[in-house]
């Protein structure tokens, strides 16, 4: 199994307030594993093989000219004047702080915080001593003081100097999994650490980044409160202890025994068991019954259950048989194997040639002389 170490992001600045300052390293806790990039190798030593690309002018030593390319310039047109931003005016404009970091703006409740819309995924910050002293008693005591009045500190946050400032909150997270837990919680029984204790940085939207919602067309029903008992007790049954280390990425469990077989020369590759999909069988062990009694309940006998959207044209039939029975008169009038032996197929409309096709079973082409030749292929002439 690969080790994926936790490296530090970038180390910020906090400030608390005047005079008050601490610094935070930034780690991803959870991120996306890829697969690695492809390498060449060179056959010979399976050494990786580095590439570069030269460029040549092109004339005789004389002749050629240096041709730099052009300047990258902004433009923007604000009324009737054009103004025009250089390569050098284009960063100061950006800096929108001084120095990047973490301010404190105030404390707000995580009741009405934890219902926030996601923006982006969150960071983790942790105190780092070596810049200055003091920054984990410091950063400790805020953690315990927010823990204990469920409060969460929020900061104005620029992770650069060149980038835009982010409204965040920090959500704090206690220690968890160091002892074992004597009520079989979160602990862990060989004395891992589980959770580091910190703050998670969660970006707070703008107005910008709210989208109203408007007016449903869809009929609204409700539940009856038999069906919602009935669908709870269903969820409280299928209801089990999630741990990422149970489930592992059915992907990338393929790709590494692919390697594995191409280095060990095997033919056969088993495919690795998916454990993201859910186990039917199972769940039917465990809940089979109240699965049972919600289908019951929310379907009864005669219930309609389809969901397919009425079509647009009801009143089309009439239209609709009148133009078949109107083909099939067509096609009805016409005896096509006398026109076929007296060489006038190619007089008679595509339809009616469809239609005859359609009645021998035979595949219709879409050109009109495909239909003919068709047709006296299966007619033998």
């Amino acid at each position: 199994m690969k080790d994926h170490k936790k490296r530090r992001l970038m180390l910020l600045p906090m400030w608390l307030g005047p005079g008050v300052k601490l610094t935070v390293s930034l780690y991803n806790l959870v991120r996306p594993t890829a697969k690695p990039s492809a390498v060449r190798l060179a056959r010979d030593t399976n050494e990786e093989l580095l590439s570069r690309r030269v460029t040549f002018a092109q004339g005789r030593p004389g002749e050629r000219e240096c041709r730099c390319l052009p300047i990258t310039t902004r433009r923007r047109k604000c009324s009737a004047t054009l103004v025009i931003l250089w390569p050098a005016c284009t960063p100061p404009l950006k800096m929108y702080s001084v120095a990047g970091g973490l301010r404190l703006l105030g404390f707000k409740p995580l009741s009405r915080l934890e219902g926030q819309p996601h923006v982006q995924p969150s960071h983790f910050i942790y105190p780092d001593d070596g810049s200055v002293r003091g920054s984990t008693r410091l950063f400790s005591a805020l953690l315990q003081r927010c823990l204990h009045h469920r409060v969460a500190p929020v900061c104005y946050w620029v992770s650069r100097t060149a980038q835009a400032p982010k409204l965040v909150y920090l959500m704090p997270q206690r220690l968890c999994g160091v002892r074992p837990c004597p009520r079989g919680g979160c602990g862990n029984p060989h004395g891992l650490q589980m959770m580091p204790p910190g703050f998670h940085v969660v970006q707070l939207p703008f107005s910008d980044d709210r989208r109203r919602r408007g007016p449903s067309r869809r009929a609204q029903v409700k539940a009856s409160p038999a069906l919602v008992a009935l669908a709870k007790q269903m969820v409280e049954r299928l209801r089990f202890t999630y741990h990422p280390d149970k489930f592992e990425n059915p992907e990338l469990q393929g790709f590494w025994q692919c390697l594995e077989a191409l280095a060990l020369d095997r033919d056969d590759v088993e495919p690795p068991e998916d454990y993201t999909r859910p186990n039917h069988e199972k769940m039917k062990a465990k809940a089979g019954e109240e699965m049972s009694a919600f289908l019951e309940t929310a379907f009864p006998e005669g219930c309609n259950t389809s969901t397919a959207a009425p079509r647009k044209r009801a009143q089309g039939g009439d239209a609709g048989a009148a133009k078949k029975a109107r083909s099939e008169n067509q096609a009805g009038g016409v005896d096509i194997r006398e026109e076929a032996k007296a060489g006038k197929l190619a007089s008679l409309t595509v339809n009616v040639l469809r239609d005859f096709c359609k009645q021998e079973g035979l595949r219709c082409p879409s050109k009109k002389a495909d239909i003919v030749e068709c047709i006296k292929k299966h007619l033998k002439l």
